[in-house]
C-alpha cells in the first residue's frame, strides 16, 4: 500500500515535467524546422528553390550539410524553372555549403554551373558573385592562376557599379591566393586596398570581410616569421569575427593565433588560447582540430609544469580516437602522450603509449609503401600513354609537313614586311639626324652671338670702368704731389673711385653670372634677382621687401630672355635709387602655367605725368617687355610712389636644354 502511494506521488511529480519538456521540444521543432516543413509541403519548383536559398542563408554556419541536402532536392526540378537566376542562386549557395564541408572540388563544380545559369538569365551581379565563389574553390584545389583570373573578372564588374562590398571582398580573395603563391608583397598590397574600402564601414557584412582581410595579413606576417605582427592582426581579426559569430571563421582565426603564440615564452597565454579554440572546434565538431589543439594545450601545460592538466587534455584527445581517420595525427598524439607520461614519472603507462605509437608508425610505413606502389603503377600507365602518343605523332608527320610549307609562306611575307619596315625606319633615323644637326647648328650660332655680346659687354662696361678708376687715381696722385690742401677734393675723388669700383664689381658679377650655362633656368634667374636687389638697395640704404613663391620651377630659359629680364629689373632699380627718394622698395613675383609677372613698387615722390609719356628709359622698358611677349604697365601718383609691372612674360625655353 505504501509502495503504491509512493509510486503515485512520483507519477504526479514527473508527468508535469514530462509535459513541459514535450511542449518545449514541440516549440523548438516548430521554430527550428519551419522552413524545412514549408519546403516539404511546397509543390512549386520555383518556390522550393526560394525556400532552399533562404534555408541556406539561415543555417550555412551551423549546419552546412543540411543546406547541401535541401539545395540538391530543390535543384532536381530546376530544368522546369524559367527564371534561371533562382537556380543560379541555389547553385551558388550550394557551392558555399560544399566549401564549408571541405568538399572543394564539388564547390568548384557547383559555382561553375551557377555562372552558366546566371549567364542564361543575363544576371551580371549573380555572375560576379558566382565567379568569386568559383575562384575560392579553385584556389583550394591548387588552380591559383585561374582563381586570380576569375576574381579579376568579378572585380571588373564590382568596380563598374561601385559595389564597395564586392570590391573589398574580391581584393581580399586575390590577396589570399597571392599568399599561397608566396607573393607576399603583392598580397599585402591587395589586402590593404581592400581594407581601405572598409575603413569607415560598420555594416556586419563589411565587418566580416574586414575580419577576413586582417586574418590574411596575419598569415602573411606569420609566413615572413614576423610573429608579433601576425599575433596583432589575428587578434584584431578575432574581435571582428566574434561580432559576426560565425563559428567556422572564429575557429580558423583562433587556430592561426594560437599557432603564433610561443608556449615556451608565453605558456599561460598559449593555454588560454587553446582552451578557447577547443570550445570553438567542439561547436563545429572539428574532431581532428580538437585532437591537435589538445596536443598543443598539453605542451603548454607541460611548460607550466602542470603534469595533471597536461595528461588530462591528452586523455580527452585519446577519447576521440575512434572519430579520427588521420593516422599521422594519431601517431603524433601517442608520441606526445608517451613523452608526457614519462615526464610525469608514469613509466608503465608511458611504455604502453609508446608501443601504440610504434604500431601507428608501422601502419604509416605500410601506407607509404602502398602509395609508392600506386605511384609506380601510375608511372607505368603514363609510359604506355606516352608510347601511344608517339605513334600518333608519327601518323601526323604528313600533316606537319603541310603546316611547315604554310609557315614558310607566311614567314616569307613577314620577312618582306620587316624589310620594308627596316628601310622606312632607316629613312626616319636619317631624317631625325638631319633635324638634330640643323638644331645643333642653330645652337652653335646662338652661342657665337652670345660670345660676341659678352665680349662687347666686357669691353664697354669693364674696360670703361677700369679707365675711369685709373683717371681718378691719377687725379689723387696729382693732388698729393702738388702739396695743396685739397682734403675735400681727395675725399670726393676716393668716393668716386669706391662708387666706380662697386659698379665695376656688379658689372663683372653680372658677366660671370651670364657666362655660366647652369644659370639658364628660371629658378636661378629669380635667385640672382633676389640677391642683386638686396645688395644693390642695401648699398643705397633703401629697405627691401621681396615676395617670391616658395617653389619656383627650374624651367630652362634662353640666355637672351634671362639677360633682358635682369637688365629691365636693373634699370628699374637704378631709376628708383636715383630719382624716387624712397626708403622702401617692394618686389613681387607671380608664376602662372606658361608665364610670369614681376612688379616693383616704391614709396617715393612719384613721376610727373609729362615724364611718364616722354621718358626714354620707360619707353625702352616697355619695348623690351613687348619684345619678350609680355605687357608693360606703370602707375604713379605724385607723393605716393610708383608701381611698374612686367606682366605675363611667357617662358622662352633654352634650346640647348630642351
Amino acid at each position: 500500500m505504501i509502495k503504491n502511494r509512493a509510486t503515485t506521488k512520483i507519477k504526479r511529480r514527473i508527468l508535469p515535467v514530462l509535459f513541459i519538456i514535450f511542449i518545449c521540444q514541440t516549440m523548438m521543432f516548430a521554430q527550428t524546422d519551419s522552413l524545412i516543413v514549408k519546403f516539404n509541403l511546397e509543390k512549386s519548383s520555383e518556390e522550393k528553390l526560394r525556400i532552399a536559398y533562404d534555408l541556406t542563408r539561415k543555417y550555412i554556419s551551423s549546419s552546412p550539410d543540411t543546406c547541401v541536402k535541401y539545395n540538391r532536392l530543390a535543384l532536381r526540378d530546376s530544368s522546369k524553372v524559367k527564371d534561371k537566376s533562382l537556380s543560379g542562386n541555389c547553385l551558388n549557395v550550394l557551392s558555399v555549403s560544399y566549401y564549408y564541408l571541405g568538399k572543394h572540388t564539388q564547390a568548384a563544380q557547383a559555382s561553375k554551373k551557377a555562372i552558366a545559369h546566371f549567364k542564361m538569365a543575363n544576371d551580371e551581379l549573380g555572375i560576379a558573385k558566382a565567379r568569386k565563389n568559383y575562384a575560392i574553390a579553385l584556389n583550394s584545389i591548387g588552380e591559383h592562376e585561374k582563381a586570380i583570373s576569375e576574381n579579376l573578372l568579378a572585380l571588373e564588374y564590382f568596380e563598374s557599379v561601385s559595389d564597395t562590398f564586392g570590391i573589398a571582398g574580391t581584393y581580399n580573395d586575390v590577396g589570399n591566393i597571392l599568399i599561397k603563391l608566396k607573393n607576399y608583397e603583392q598580397a599585402l598590397d591587395y589586402l590593404s586596398k581592400g581594407l581601405n574600402y572598409l575603413s569607415n564601414e560598420e555594416n556586419l557584412m563589411f565587418v566580416s570581410i574586414k575580419g577576413n582581410s586582417l586574418n590574411s595579413k596575419g598569415i602573411v606576417y606569420e609566413d615572413l616569421k614576423m610573429k608579433d605582427s601576425a599575433v596583432y592582426f589575428y587578434e584584431q581579426s578575432l574581435k571582428l569575427k566574434e561580432l559576426i559569430g560565425n563559428p567556422y571563421s572564429i575557429a580558423n582565426t583562433r587556430n592561426n593565433l594560437c599557432g603564433c603564440i610561443d608556449s615556451e615564452i608565453h605558456p599561460k597565454k598559449s593555454v588560454d588560447c587553446f582552451e578557447k579554440l577547443i570550445k570553438n572546434q567542439q561547436q563545429i565538431k572539428n574532431y581532428e582540430g580538437i585532437v591537435r589543439s589538445n596536443i598543443n594545450l598539453s605542451i603548454a601545460y607541460n611548460e607550466l609544469g602542470d603534469c595533471t592538466k597536461s595528461l588530462s587534455v591528452l586523455d580527452s584527445a585519446i577519447a576521440l580516437e575512434s572519430l579520427i581517420q588521420n593516422k599521422n595525427l594519431l601517431t603524433e598524439l601517442y608520441q606526445k602522450y608517451s613523452y608526457i607520461l614519462f615526464e610525469c614519472d608514469r613509466f608503465k603507462e608511458a611504455y604502453i603509449a609508446r608501443k601504440k605509437y610504434e604500431l601507428f608508425k608501422d601502419s604509416l610505413f605500410t601506407i607509404e609503401k602502398e602509395q609508392t606502389i600506386l605511384e609506380l603503377n601510375e608511372k607505368y600507365q603514363s609510359k604506355q600513354k606516352e608510347e601511344a602518343i608517339e605513334k600518333l605523332s608519327i601518323q601526323s608527320e604528313n600533316d606537319q609537313l603541310t603546316i611547315q610549307r604554310q609557315k614558310l609562306f607566311i614567314t616569307s611575307i613577314v620577312s618582306l614586311s620587316l624589310l620594308i619596315l627596316t628601310v622606312l625606319f632607316f629613312l626616319f633615323v636619317q631624317y631625325k639626324k638631319r633635324q638634330r644637326r640643323r638644331k645643333e647648328h642653330e645652337i652653335q650660332n646662338q652661342k657665337e652671338l652670345e660670345r660676341t655680346r659678352i665680349a662687347r659687354d666686357m669691353h664697354d662696361e669693364i674696360g670703361a670702368g677700369l679707365t675711369r678708376i685709373v683717371m681718378l687715381s691719377e687725379q689723387v696722385k696729382m693732388h698729393i704731389q702738388s702739396g695743396k690742401e685739397l682734403k675735400n677734393g681727395i675725399t670726393e675723388t676716393f668716393n668716386k673711385i669706391g662708387s666706380e669700383s662697386r659698379e665695376l664689381s656688379y658689372n663683372l658679377g653680372e658677366i660671370i653670372w651670364a657666362l655660366n650655362p647652369k644659370n639658364d633656368s628660371f629658378d636661378t634667374l629669380c635667385a640672382y634677382i633676389r640677391s642683386y636687389t638686396y645688395d644693390y638697395l642695401d648699398d643705397a640704404n633703401i629697405s627691401c621687401e621681396i615676395s617670391f613663391p616658395e617653389d619656383i620651377p627650374a624651367i630652362p630659359i634662353s640666355p637672351e630672355q634671362r639677360r633682358n629680364v635682369f637688365l629691365m629689373i636693373k634699370e628699374i632699380l637704378n631709376n628708383i635709387v636715383k630719382h624716387s627718394d624712397s626708403e622702401v622698395v617692394e618686389l613681387f613675383l607671380d608664376i602662372y602655367d606658361n608665364s610670369f609677372s614681376i612688379t616693383i613698387k616704391d614709396k617715393g615722390i612719384g613721376i610727373e605725368d609729362e615724364k611718364l609719356k616722354e621718358g626714354n628709359g620707360l619707353i625702352n622698358l616697355e619695348k623690351r617687355t613687348l619684345d619678350l611677349g609680355g605687357s608693360f604697365e606703370i602707375k604713379s601718383k605724385k607723393g605716393e610712389g610708383t608701381s611698374i609691372s612686367l606682366s605675363r612674360i611667357p617662358f622662352i625655353k633654352n634650346p640647348t636644354k630642351v
